[in-house]
């Protein structure tokens, strides 16, 4: 389904009058960003780390997808092995971030939150 205009609260109350039983999970079932649909450099990222994730994974660590902003700022927070790393910097900035770059020219900085 395709919202003209409307904003947020179409959105939600959609959701809601929609949503029998509490059955969804809004955030889980309907990633959204501040207009209301997921953008194009979000799914691209995403896709991004899903390849990168793999590597990560092998060493016990892994990367999750904060937010993705408009300004090309993409925050992530790194898990499991990697959030105590002392390399932690290292694989942000000459792994993920060079990786995303190359592949999302879209994207200006990767950060760690």
């Amino acid at each position: 389904m395709v919202l003209a205009q409307g904003g947020k609260e179409t959105i939600f109350r959609l959701f809601i009058d929609n949503n029998p039983g509490g059955r969804y999970n809004f955030i889980r079932d309907y990633p959204i960003n501040i207009k209301g649909v997921q953008s194009k450099m979000q799914e691209k990222v995403t896709e991004v780390l899903d390849k990168v994730r793999p590597a990560l994974q092998r060493d016990g660590g892994n990367v999750e997808l904060v937010e993705v902003g408009e300004d090309g700022i993409v925050k992530v927070r790194l898990v499991g092995a990697c959030a105590g790393c002392p390399m932690s910097k290292l694989t942000l900035k000459n792994g993920i971030e060079r990786i995303l770059k190359q592949e999302v020219p879209e994207v200006k900085e990767v950060i760690a939150v």
